[in-house]
């Protein structure tokens, strides 16, 4: 069987959460505001960016070069670099440690250089005409400023202006404008300057403010070196990125290029001044060797010359070559032995700060590795002016440590070369000693010509090796080979407009959205079915539309009346009908009340008696709010006898107090009376209940206006005579908290029937002054009981009374004594 419809409204409704489509609507609902919002944000932010400073980007790649030997060339080494470290025995001439390198690159010393060499400490802006945004003048300059007497330290700031090309306008600080002209020197109060004018001084600078702003070189380097980012571009290969971001994009090429610049030219001085050093030692050891040549020969032509000899044949060539071969190699290794000796003594007597020479004729790669590092790290602390730093105090650990690895290996190594000579000057005794025939006259010159050939030979070879070295001194090859160098880039790379215009767009879109979402989530008053539907699963009736402004009436029913508000109460009627009923099958008795005042109730409770009315059927309206009245204050008036009074007794016939024809036509009415003192005993002393029972027997509908249930206890006895009760739930100023006080009295069947009539919904859209102060409503609503609600809501006396309440709060100590009887 298909369900009925009509009574789906009856059903229990499960408790619903907030749909994404809500906040959907509301921000459909308010889409204007999200137009202007996001529009007012996208036109700040534009208007922000254009003020913004422009940030330009240069960068550049570079190849740090690694030495090789003479048999490699790969990862990137040259020919000619291994063809000087074959000159020194396989040893490279000079190391590149890529780590090291990116620090020598931004070391203080070489970004010194740069800053001075490129006058990096003055600045020349002006503003711009459009965007009112400061522009750099650097390399585009109308004239350029000399500080003669501070360029290195001095610190000013001042506005120069070109007047024409013969000078300028120079304006300081609580001074007067002082023209200056071009290349003339003028004192000023931080120093003498010299104008030049540059090449960009046209017509179009005249009359233009320019900001000179002179700084430290050591300021100006500290800042391009925490500016300046050097980093590899794969941890696989030695290629080196170098980028910097300035306002002046000529600037910011020029210092890249300028710091590649400086640093091979550091890299290729550390090398010449190792070749030059190297280039003394090898002159120095020729020297020693002319002089031992010399003598060797001056002794042979005496020995000759004394004993007369001319010619002496080979005798005992067997012992004689084991002897010359035993003394040529003791020879060899005395050589060694001296150099050993020599180079010991320079690393324990050297205070670590001074080079050590690569030596000729020591065999041990081991100590040439020694040494070609230790020269690197001496190089290396030349760059740094800060002794206390992290980097210097650990370059001093290494050459400490390096200086007592060579110590070690080097007397390890004079003591394997003096084992040697013992061994060999044994072998070369026991030859000796087999040659006790051959004439004492032939041995000596033997040995005197053995050891001079030996001289000879390593005479010859020094000067060989002197002259290579000369001849590839012009060659030696920095130690950065430039990829790609550093151009000028003049497409800014910040602010990002779109970007930033973007950001302010949804900034703008945000911020309504925020404010429309914080309000859902703060807004705790019931507007519609829906909220209604949420919190509860009481049986909803309908919802009744707000009047207009301009609609005054408080009867808005009637025959002819087909608007929205008709409509509403049609419905509501129609419903009424499914509610249950009494068993008898008597008079209906409906209970309209509410948890707080201002719901309606009144307005609901005529409206609707007199739509049933209009249906032919028998209806009475009873005005059961004995101590406010609102029905009765707005239909009649409290100074005629009514409902109190035949509570009270004054009133006999209940017949008596029926009013026809006052709230609509054809309904009747029993309206309060004049209001007691005590209406709970009133409604207590059983002449109520009579008075219901004989409704019942006349009246097909019998709707009872009663008091707020949250504020006093009439309605606990109202409550036992009647069929249905309908709760007025006001839209805007109804709690959502006090739906969870319905539905807990819903499910403990507190009242009969219970249902829900929404009054006064706004159906328009709404504007944000009637969202914010509730439709001109709030809560604070006196009722003029003396007691309180125990849901944070207080109410006193002090509401506002209108004539008839005043007229009635006068007679109520006249009626005081009558009603107690």
């Amino acid at each position: 069987m298909a369900e009925n419809n009509e009574t789906s409204f009856l059903e229990e409704k499960k408790v619903q959460k907030i749909h994404v489509k809500d906040i959907l609507f509301t921000i459909l609902r308010n889409l204007h505001w999200l137009v202007i919002c996001g529009a007012v944000g996208a036109a700040i932010a534009g208007y922000q960016v254009r003020q913004q400073n422009r940030i330009y980007s240069s960068s550049a790649r570079i190849l740090i070069v690694k030495t090789t030997t003479a048999s490699s060339t790969d990862n990137g080494g040259t020919l000619r670099e291994a063809s000087i470290k074959n000159m020194f025995y396989r040893g490279p001439l000079y190391n590149s440690n890529v780590n090291n390198e990116m620090n020598i690159f931004k070391s203080k010393t070489a970004m010194l250089e740069v800053a001075r060499d490129l006058k990096l400490n003055t600045y020349y802006t002006t503003r711009s005409r459009f965007a009112k945004r400061t522009k750099d003048l650097y390399g585009e300059s109308p004239f350029t400023i000399d500080f003669i007497d501070n360029d290195e330290d001095g610190q000013c700031t001042f506005t120069a202006i070109a007047k024409d090309d013969s000078g300028l306008e120079i304006i300081l600080p609580d001074a007067d404008p002082l023209k200056v002209a071009f290349e003339d020197t003028v004192a000023l109060p931080f120093g003498r300057i010299v104008a030049h004018k540059t090449w960009f001084l046209t017509p179009d600078y005249y009359n233009v403010p320019v900001t000179v702003t002179h700084t430290s070189v050591n300021a100006a380097a500290d800042r391009y070196r925490n500016a300046l980012f050097v980093g590899r571009a794969d941890p696989e290969n030695t290629i080196l990125n170098i980028v910097l971001n300035d306002v002046s994009p000529i600037r910011a090429a020029e210092v890249i290029n300028k710091a590649i610049e400086v640093y091979n030219n550091d890299a290729v001085n550390d090398k010449k001044r190792i070749i030059a050093y190297t280039h003394d030692f090898i002159n120095e050891r020729i020297r020693m060797l002319q002089n031992d040549l010399g003598a060797h020969e001056n002794a042979l032509a005496s020995f000759k010359r004394e004993n007369r000899l001319l010619n002496i044949s080979n005798l005992g060539q067997t012992y004689l070559q084991s002897s010359i071969q035993s003394s040529e190699e003791i020879e060899r290794l005395k050589q060694q032995l001296s150099q050993a000796r020599y180079l010991a003594h320079l690393n324990a007597t050297g205070d670590g700060s001074t080079l050590i020479p690569q030596t000729v004729g020591i065999n041990d790669p081991n100590i040439t590795r020694m040494i070609n590092q230790h020269n690197q790290i001496v190089l290396d602390l030349q760059k740094y002016q800060t002794p206390n730093s992290p980097i210097v105090k650990g370059k001093l650990s290494d050459l400490n440590d390096l200086r007592n690895s060579m110590n070690t290996l080097l007397d390890g190594y004079i003591g394997m070369l003096q084992e040697r000579i013992a061994e060999t000057q044994i072998v070369a005794s026991t030859a000796t000693s087999k040659m006790s025939q051959v004439p004492g006259q032939q041995i000596y010159i033997e040995n005197i010509e053995r050891v001079q050939k030996i001289k000879e030979n390593l005479y010859l070879n020094l000067l060989s090796r002197r002259e290579e070295l000369l001849i590839s001194q012009p060659s030696i090859e920095p130690n950065g080979k430039i990829l790609d160098p550093a151009r000028v880039n003049r497409t800014a790379v910040s602010p990002d407009e779109s970007k930033q215009t973007m950001t302010g767009l949804l900034i703008g879109l945000a911020i309504p959205v925020g404010i429309f979402f914080l309000r859902m989530l703060l807004d705790t008053k019931v507007k519609f079915h829906s909220d209604v539907a949420k919190a509860t699963a009481i049986p909803f009736l309908c919802e009744i539309p707000s009047r207009e402004k301009d609609d005054d009436r408080d009867l808005v029913i009637s025959n002819h009346d087909h608007d929205t508000m008709s409509e509403s109460f049609r419905l509501l009627r129609t419903k009424l009908d499914f509610l249950g009923q009494n068993e008898n099958q008597s008079g209906r008795v409906i209970m309209v009340t509410s948890i707080l005042p201002g719901m309606g109730k009144s307005f609901i409770s005529s409206n609707m008696a007199a739509s049933i009315g209009l249906t032919g059927k028998k209806v009475i309206l009873v005005d059961l709010d004995l101590r406010r009245g609102t029905m009765t204050r707005t239909f009649y008036s409290r100074k005629h006898a009514g409902l109190s009074n035949y509570l009270a007794g004054r009133v006999d016939n209940w017949q008596d107090i029926i009013k026809s024809d006052i709230v609509s036509k054809g309904l009747d009415s029993i309206f309060t009376g004049q209001i007691p003192p005590n209406p709970t005993e009133l409604l207590s002393n059983g002449r109520f209940e009579r008075l219901i029972a004989s409704l019942r027997g006349r009246y097909d509908y019998i709707i009872l206006d009663t008091a707020p249930t949250g504020l006093v206890v009439d309605t606990d006895v109202i409550k036992t005579l009647v069929d249905n009760t309908i709760f007025v739930v006001r839209a805007g100023m109804f709690d959502k908290r006090l739906l969870g006080t319905l539905d807990e009295m819903y499910k403990d069947q507190a009242f009969p029937n219970l249902a829900i009539v929404l009054n006064d919904v706004k159906y328009k859209k709404l504007m944000p002054y009637e969202k914010k102060y509730g439709y001109g409503y709030g809560y604070g609503y006196g009722y003029g009981y003396g007691y309180g609600y125990g849901y944070g809501y207080g109410y006193g006396y002090g509401y506002g009374y209108g004539e008839d309440e005043k007229d009635q709060a006068d007679d109520n100590d006249d009626n005081d004594n009558e009603f107690k009887a």
